[in-house]
């Protein structure tokens, strides 16, 4: 009897998890995930700014690094997904333009998908 998947499921399998340096420590202001920490911690280090006092918050501060085109600071945050019941068109075009992205995928030739689900659009 065949199987069909009609909704994909992610799971979150890794999300970064920053360890502040503490001889390195920055004056925080505002809320801020794990992530974004991360990249303002990495674009004030670029500057050696962890000891100037925040004057905004992080999210600004990130609004800002967005604007001035010092993007490489927001690839230190990286999270892990696990996508299932998508089609192999869908995980082609992710590959494709798989630019900032690293893929493992399923092997079509060394897995027997006899009893593979189909994915209904």
């Amino acid at each position: 009897m065949p199987h069909f998947h009609t909704a994909p499921t992610i799971t979150v399998l890794a999300r970064p998890q920053f360890a502040e340096p503490a001889h390195l420590p920055v004056q925080w202001m505002g809320e801020g995930t794990d992530g974004e920490r991360l990249a303002e911690f990495a674009g004030r280090l670029c500057y050696m700014s962890q000891k100037n006092p925040a004057s905004r918050t992080t999210r600004d501060y990130l609004e800002n690094i967005k604007k001035q085109g010092h993007g490489s600071v927001l690839e230190h945050a990286n999270y892990s997904l696990l996508l299932e019941g998508v089609s192999r068109s869908l995980t082609h075009e992710l590959v494709r333009h798989r630019a900032g992205f690293a893929y493992s995928q399923l092997s079509q030739r060394y897995v027997d998908e006899s009893d593979a689900a189909f994915v209904v659009p």
